[in-house]
């Protein structure tokens, strides 16, 4: 279920919106699954051959556990999942019960990449992660220490068009907070440009 919308600013225009392919979302769910499916098939066999109920039941409740939980808590999962770009920040929408929202403005953007992985190859699918120089979205493990992780926007369609529209966006947005329009003279005097006199410029 889609809300992100209850979370953006009157004037705030979303540019993109897209969530995960479902098949790609739930593949390591199914892998342990599957895991507990073999749980289960040991248990019988050795329920089989006469071994005790107490052994038996030692790998059916794990393996049951497995069977059902894993592919469940996904699909209660994935019907939250969804991520936005607009003209101001990336958001991800997330949340079983509640509902989550993550979001980086991207003046705090240090760095973005895709990931596409062995499973997004066969499913068509990517991952695009965001790097902010804030510890943006920190989560703490261990004894105090701290890992920032980047937000994500996991396992979406045509990852390549997204990260161009997150890029393109960013460096927008970046260049007039930097270099506001009203501002800026009319013959660059930056990287490869051709020098001019100052007159030249007004």
């Amino acid at each position: 279920m889609y809300e992100i919308d209850k979370v953006l600013n009157k004037d705030e225009e979303v540019l993109w919106r897209g969530r995960p392919r479902f098949a790609s979302f739930a593949i390591s769910p199914l892998l342990l699954s599957l895991v507990g499916w073999l749980l289960v098939g040991g248990g019988v066999v050795i329920m089989w051959i006469g071994v005790r109920t107490l052994d038996v039941l030692k790998l059916l409740i794990p393996g049951i556990i497995l069977i059902v939980g894993p592919p469940l808590y996904a699909i209660l999962v994935y019907r939250y999942v969804w991520y936005a770009l607009t003209d101001r920040r990336a958001i991800v929408q997330t949340g079983v019960v509640g509902r989550d929202f993550k979001t980086v403005d991207y003046d705090q953007i240090t760095n973005t990449e895709v990931n596409v992985g062995f499973w997004d190859k066969i499913f068509g699918t990517g991952s695009i992660l965001i790097y902010t120089a804030g510890g943006a979205w920190a989560s703490t493990y261990g004894r105090g220490g701290t890992t920032v992780l980047p937000p994500s926007f996991m396992h979406v369609p045509d990852p390549y068009e997204v990260f161009k529209i997150l890029k393109k966006v960013s460096f927008d947005v970046k260049a007039e907070l930097e270099y506001p329009t009203a501002y800026r003279p009319k013959v660059a005097k930056g990287y490869k440009t051709k020098y001019e006199p100052e007159a030249d410029a007004t």
